[in-house]
């Protein structure tokens, strides 16, 4: 994550995620003109999406791109009839993936100082998670795009190291 191209192509990546237009469209039925319901439905989610932060959640979602994966937590409220996100505490959290574990039924865990194993269970709709790289649906961690980063960096890095040590010896 130090390494200058490294930051230059997940800045590159996030940025260009970050410049993408979005639309809520209405569902349709069976190729029928939207119903009032699906009308209602797409309002209540634009309006939900315009109090949210999207441009920081983005950024900060993709970084389960290059680790493999991302847990976000969703911070819900009972509103009237609707359940939605509580927008006075951000919505939608960004959590750091070192604090989640899954179990043997891939069910997520939050680690705790008082409860560290097994860790809390955390109901699903209460988190996202991002999982990226993985070859099966049953590796929830993923393989990130900083494991294939890893080696040349410290190539790079190595390089660099001994190339300024030659030359002190020799100049």
């Amino acid at each position: 994550k130090t390494d200058d191209q490294v930051q230059a192509c997940m800045g590159q990546l996030i940025d260009g995620a970050n410049k993408l237009e979005y639309e809520v469209v209405p569902g349709t039925r069976k190729g029928r003109d939207p119903m009032r319901i699906d009308i209602k439905a797409a309002e209540f989610i634009q309006e939900v999406i315009d109090q949210l932060d999207l441009k920081n959640i983005i950024a900060r979602t993709f970084w389960a791109k290059f680790y493999g994966y991302g847990v976000n937590e969703l911070l819900l409220v009972r509103d009237g009839a609707n359940i939605t996100l509580n927008f006075d505490k951000g919505g939608i959290k960004v959590r750091n993936r070192r604090r989640f574990r899954f179990d043997f039924d891939l069910n997520v865990r939050m680690l705790l100082l008082d409860n560290y194993y097994p860790g809390e269970l955390i109901h699903p709709s209460r988190v996202w998670v991002n999982e990226y790289g993985a070859d099966n649906s049953d590796e929830p961690y993923g393989l990130g795009d900083a494991s294939g980063c890893y080696w040349w960096v410290i190539f790079k890095k190595g390089g660099v190291r001994s190339w300024l040590r030659f030359l002190r010896e020799f100049s």
